[in-house]
C-alpha cells in the first residue's frame, strides 16, 4: 500500500491519458556514437535549461538534444571520473570528481583540484557557497565548503561521521537549512557546524528536489519510506507497503 497526499495522487491520474490499449512510450538508445564518452553512467543531472548532463568515468558529457558533447581533463577538469552534478543559482553547473570540484559557466570549466583522491558528495547554497562531504583514499573525513575558490576545511568542528559512498548532503530552501545524511545519522548545518536531527531516523538517504529535500529510507527493495522537515522535525510523506 502506498500512502500519498490527495493532491499527489489527482495529478497523477488526471495526467494519465485516456487511451483503449495502454503502448509504451519511445525511447532511444544513446552511445558511443553520439558522442558519450563512455558508457558507464554514473550521474544524471538536468539543468535549468533542460540540458542533460550525464557524469561517466570518463568524463561529463552534455546532451543537448541531439548529440552529446564530451568535456575531459583535456578541458579543465581535475579528473574524469564524475561523481556528481549540480548547478548554483548563477546557473554554473558543477561537477565533483575524483580530485576535485570543477565549474562550467556555459565557456570553460574551472577546475578547483583536491591533492588526494576523493569521494565526495557537494550542494551548492544562496550566499554561494559549495558545501561538500566524504572521504579520501586513506578513509579520513572530509567536510566543508569551496568559497572564492578556496577550501574551507570545516572537519574538525564535525562530529565522527560515518561516511560512505551513499552518504549526501543537500540544501533545502524551503525551510533555509542544510542537511547531510552519513546514513546512520541525519544532521542540519547551523552556524557552519553540524548538529543532529531530533527525533533520529537512520538509514536516510537525502533526495534533492528544486526547492526542498526529502528523506529517503530503504527497508528493503520493495518497502521504503520518505520523510519531510516540517516545523523543525522529520515526518512521514510516503511510504510503500508491500
Amino acid at each position: 500500500m502506498t500512502r500519498l497526499p490527495l493532491f499527489i495522487l489527482l495529478t497523477t491520474i488526471l495526467s494519465i491519458p485516456v487511451c483503449a490499449k495502454y503502448t509504451h512510450p519511445p525511447y532511444r538508445q544513446y552511445t558511443l556514437r553520439d558522442g558519450l564518452s563512455q558508457m558507464q553512467v554514473i550521474s544524471l543531472f538536468q539543468d535549468s535549461r533542460g540540458y542533460i548532463w550525464a557524469g561517466t568515468k570518463k568524463g561529463v558529457n552534455c546532451f543537448n538534444g541531439e548529440k552529446f558533447i564530451p568535456f575531459t581533463t583535456k578541458d579543465g577538469l581535475p579528473n574524469d571520473f564524475i561523481l556528481q552534478i549540480a548547478e548554483d543559482d548563477n546557473s554554473n553547473i558543477w561537477v565533483a570528481t575524483r580530485e576535485g570540484l570543477a565549474c562550467y559557466d556555459g565557456v570553460t570549466f574551472r577546475s578547483f583540484p583536491i591533492n588526494d583522491q576523493v569521494t565526495i558528495s557537494f550542494t551548492p547554497t544562496p550566499d554561494g557557497k559549495i558545501w561538500y562531504i566524504g572521504s579520501d583514499r586513506h578513509r579520513n573525513q572530509l567536510f566543508g565548503y569551496l568559497e572564492n575558490g578556496k577550501y574551507i576545511d570545516k572537519t574538525k568542528e564535525a562530529p565522527k561521521l560515518n561516511l560512505s559512498s551513499q552518504s549526501t548532503i543537500g540544501f533545502d530552501r524551503k525551510n533555509d537549512r542544510l542537511f547531510i545524511s552519513d546514513i546512520q545519522k541525519t544532521y542540519e548545518i547551523k552556524n557552519n557546524s553540524l548538529q543532529q536531527l531530533s527525533p533520529a531516523i537512520d538509514s536516510l538517504e537525502i533526495i534533492k528536489n528544486d526547492s526542498t529535500v526529502f528523506f529517503l529510507r530503504r527497508i528493503d527493495h520493495k518497502f521504503w519510506k520518505i520523510y519531510g522537515f516540517e516545523q523543525g522535525k522529520l515526518t512521514l510523506f510516503a511510504e510503500n507497503i508491500p
